[in-house]
């Protein structure tokens, strides 16, 4: 056994979050989806119903360090509990639950 005071090299993988946000939930009409990323990423943002299937994609595209803001309406929706999934470059990166009233 060695016991040294001398530095150790350790590789950390930097892990990003992201916050994602929606308000008002629940929603009685519209909601604001919200986000920030860092650097410039590939960004996915879909709706999702309680069976998992996507019912809107928000965002399909690349996009530069910023912040984001969306609305989501019940044109699109009916009247339910849906999540919020962003993915950045591939990766589910975060997850919002979100009721939309009538």
């Amino acid at each position: 056994i060695n016991i040294s005071s001398a530095p150790q090299s350790i590789n950390e993988n930097v892990q990003h979050t992201y916050s994602l946000n929606v308000y008002p939930n629940p929603a009685n009409g519209a909601a604001t989806v919200t986000y920030q990323i860092q650097t410039k990423q590939n960004v996915d943002l879909s709706i999702y119903d309680v069976l998992g299937n996507k019912v809107v994609s928000l965002v399909s595209q690349s996009q530069d360090e910023g912040n984001y803001s969306y609305s989501v309406n019940k044109q699109n929706l009916a009247p339910g509990l849906y999540f919020i999934r962003l993915n950045v470059n591939n990766k589910s990166s975060a997850v919002k639950k979100f009721i939309l009233m009538e």
